[in-house]
């Protein structure tokens, strides 16, 4: 309980509205982050925005040296390379980023140097985060206090203090693999669901512990780099989506994130698990994971049959929607209270996406390998 209120407090006197109003009160120095070649045109993207909100910043920080040397000479402000923060951090009182694809992982750099951190893609979200998390706080109470084990309790508590503060000091990551928690694995002859397959990578993971994987993605892109995978791995792929009945539905692809979307100009056919269990005749189902974009509840809505009567294990991604972080369990524990929860937080892991030979020339050279920080990636298990 101590914790939760602590948190609580937290939330309401550091979320970033009150922040920033202390920063322009005070006129603080604040550096921004900006790492995109377009620092080179007429303006500086989201500059203009801080500086009406009354912030005072004082240096605008990108990558090159030299690179930074001709965006000042053709602004006429202050922008140097990173390494000169490295050299003089106290110059700055916090630090403003963009952290847009992988740029978080510098977040944990201008901390351990003592700068408070924000992370601007997260700003409009955070008010509207505080807001409903002030006003479930006792269902919020009630899914915390399910969890029994420290670690999940912090990332759980991080998970909200983090999309309100905007910063990435304020989460709490977990060490191992994503999906791949001790106890809450998919073991040795266990027939799995995949609900979110993109390029069949978990699928393929699964896969190779000895397990029969039934994957389910409905970007058809996607599909198609799945399917190779699939055949090499030995898992079965299907081209649908996951849902509560069987229905067609238009999406939006994007890549990672494609998601049902009524103006998508893509259509796919989605089927709840119970229906194709029932279709394909498994004897049973032991684990399910999900990643599918917001459609996680109704996923669960239709998969009760399966629930009720196995029990399997689940790794459900419960950070598309605001209210996941509590209504996925909730919803679970209606079906089976003998489930147990836990709770963790990822990076992401950009190995095989994302990046461009740059990027990864930046994250080489600042030693910050390839597993990234965001607020994307908190995973349920129950088990």
């Amino acid at each position: 309980m101590q914790d939760f209120l602590h948190m609580v407090t937290r939330m309401h006197e550091e979320n970033f509205s009150r922040v920033k109003e202390v920063l322009r009160e005070s006129q603080a120095p604040c550096g921004y982050f900006y790492p995109y070649t377009n620092i080179l045109d007429d303006t500086i993207p989201g500059l203009a925005q801080l500086e009406d909100a009354g912030l005072n910043i004082t240096v605008i920080y990108t990558f090159g040296e030299e690179f930074a040397k001709k965006a000042a000479e053709k602004h006429q402000r202050k922008i140097v390379g990173l390494p000169s923060f490295f050299e003089n951090p106290s110059q700055i009182s916090a630090m403003l980023v963009h952290h847009l694809h992988w740029q978080g992982a510098l977040g944990p750099l201008f901390e351990e140097k003592g700068v408070p951190t924000f992370f601007l893609d997260s700003v409009p979200r955070a008010a509207s985060c505080s807001n409903y998390y002030m006003q479930h706080l006792n269902v919020l109470y009630d899914a915390y206090a399910d969890f029994h084990d420290a670690d999940s309790r912090q990332a759980f508590l991080g998970g909200m203090l983090g999309r309100v503060t905007c910063r990435w000091a304020d989460f709490h990551f977990a060490p191992e693999p994503q999906y791949f928690l001790a106890g809450c694995m998919p073991s040795e002859g266990d027939i799995v669901i995949d609900g979110g397959a993109y390029d069949g990578g978990t699928s393929a993971a699964f896969a190779s512990l000895g397990t029969k994987v039934y994957a389910f993605e409905m970007d058809r892109a996607n599909y198609e780099k799945c399917r190779a995978r699939a055949a090499e791995s030995g898992f079965v792929i299907e081209n649908m989506g996951l849902s509560d009945h069987s229905k067609v539905e238009h999406y939006q692809a994007i890549d990672t994130a494609s998601h049902i979307d009524a103006n998508g100009n893509d259509k796919a056919q989605f089927i709840s698990i119970d229906e194709y269990v029932e279709q394909k005749g498994l004897p049973r189902v032991d684990y399910i994971k999900l990643d599918v974009e917001g459609a996680e509840y109704d996923t669960l809505r239709g998969a009760v049959k399966t629930i009720a009567k196995w029990k399997p294990r689940m790794a459900i991604s419960a950070y598309h929607l605001l209210d996941d972080i509590w209504k996925l369990q909730q919803y679970v524990k209606s079906i089976r209270p003998d489930y147990t929860f836990t709770f963790r937080h990822y990076k992401i892991d950009v190995h095989d996406y994302w990046l461009n030979d740059a990027d990864r020339t930046n994250l080489r050279n600042f030693e910050l390998g390839e597993l990234i920080p965001t607020e994307c990636e908190m995973v349920l298990y129950a088990h």
